[in-house]
């Protein structure tokens, strides 16, 4: 295994200072040394499509996902991003070589028509797919005192990351197994798809290079920020930044909705157009510390309304109670999270629309309000609490407080349905303008 410098990475680029650097250390991102550092462990959620399923099958998805919540240890931090992409050229291209050596004329003939009709809406960008990855992280508990000899200290590292992955793979396999049950299930990620999800977020004309790789660049001596970000970060005066030439806007839940059900998502994920990413970053509260602070304000309210009855204040009363009572049983796991939306367009009209149908998807999500970041250091914020795998929010993020069942309906766990994943033996159109291998035996 090869270890990273015990010290944190410095770094002389002044546009590097607000965003946390990493490395990528076999299947692991790194970020910082041994004390105060963490490491997290990405996976791809696939899921069936819930937009048409029953009740029940909904009810059932929400509790694995709850119990998945509760079984998260204190003090660690985990995120959910959503995000729609146009990896399909190398699937196309595979079609296509099955298809020259196709004997059959007409079946080459329709073969064609179709690769040809797949490939143009390739290269508009109308062909895309729903992906979800899911990235626990857990801190890097070090000896403070240093390292006198590089070998201990190499070894020391060596041990830490493998304790990290043993408990991260751990949780992983505990919510894969209720996953299961309802058709889903975790598929872990490697430095390849670190390497491609880093560097589509600072770099989105990649998508319009269908033929381009970048893990095939990812050099892993360097760090995340050395090997994906390869352009400025300018400021557009009010309405948010450039990256890569291309605009970039974000939004940020600043109210959460009043109530939760588990369809209350499909709005803002099954919009028509890509580029764009959600991103919910949660980690788990101490029950201790949650408890004291509702019981500072059952003591307000006790005195206040001692003095002056209101009936609103006894209702709110009541309500703070029964939180009390389902955090001090265990019933309910509490959690602080951001809920955070980045948009990018090539066209500044563009990316306004977008923005707009982004907002009224927002709004009506039962009484939820979002924060538009106008400035371009509140947007670069935004942006930067988005990228996966980090353990600390960004500042100028709201923080919510939400319990896990609560929060199991705003993950953003959608992803499109790609058929078997075999040999591309026929390929048909999707419903989320994805495409679908129809294989005829397996």
């Amino acid at each position: 295994m090869r270890s990273l410098p015990v010290t944190n990475h410095p770094t002389s680029r002044p546009m590097f200072e607000s965003f946390s650097d990493g490395y990528v250390v076999e299947d692991l991102l790194v970020f910082g040394g041994p004390v105060g550092g963490h490491t997290s462990m990405g996976f791809w959620i696939e899921v069936p499509d819930l937009q048409s399923a029953s009740n029940a099958v909904c009810n059932q998805f929400q509790e694995v996902l709850s119990t998945g919540l509760c079984q998260l240890p204190e003090g660690w931090s985990m995120d959910v991003r959503f995000s729609q992409d146009r990896g399909y050229s190398a699937r196309l291209a595979e079609y296509q070589s099955l298809t020259a050596k196709c004997h059959n004329p007409t079946a080459r003939l329709l073969r064609n028509a179709n690769f040809i009709r797949h490939w143009q809406h390739l290269e508009s960008g109308a062909l895309r797919r729903k992906r979800v990855t899911l990235h626990v992280s857990c801190p890097l508990y070090g000896s403070a005192k240093p390292f006198w000899r590089p070998s201990l200290a190499e070894g020391h590292y060596n041990t830490l990351l493998a304790q990290a992955r043993s408990a991260l793979r751990n949780w992983a396999e505990a919510l894969n197994h209720p996953l299961r049950t309802i058709g889903g299930h975790l598929l872990p990620m490697d430095r390849a798809d670190h390497a491609r999800v880093w560097s589509d977020a600072f770099n989105p004309s990649f998508s319009e290079r269908l033929d381009y790789d970048p893990a095939a660049a990812f050099d892993t001596r360097s760090s995340l920020l050395e090997n994906c970000w390869h352009s400025e970060l300018r400021g557009r005066g009010s309405e948010g930044f450039l990256l890569d030439d291309w605009p970039h806007g974000t939004l940020c839940l600043k109210r959460p909705p009043a109530a939760t059900h588990a369809r209350i998502l499909l709005p803002l994920t099954h919009l028509p157009f890509g580029d764009f990413t959600i991103t919910v970053r949660l980690r788990r509260l101490p029950k201790e510390q949650v408890l004291k602070r509702y019981e500072s304000s059952l003591g307000r309210l006790h005195q206040q309304l001692r003095h002056h009855p209101n009936e609103r204040q006894s209702v709110g009363l009541e309500q703070l109670t029964e939180k009390v009572r389902r955090v001090s049983t265990n019933e309910a796991v509490p959690f602080e999270f951001a809920f955070v939306i980045v948009v990018r367009a090539k066209p500044p009209a563009a990316l306004a629309a977008r923005l707009s149908a982004l907002k009224n998807a927002v709004l009506g999500m039962n009484g939820a309000q979002y924060y538009a970041a106008a400035l371009p250091a509140s947007a670069r914020n935004h942006f930067a609490s988005s990228l996966p795998g980090l353990m600390r929010q960004s500042r100028g993020i709201f923080t919510l407080y939400g319990e896990n069942r609560y929060l199991a309906d705003l993950l953003p766990i959608c992803s499109s349905f790609t058929g078997h994943p075999g040999c591309p033996e026929s390929l048909a159109s999707g419903t989320d303008g994805n495409v679908v291998n129809v294989v005829t035996f397996l």
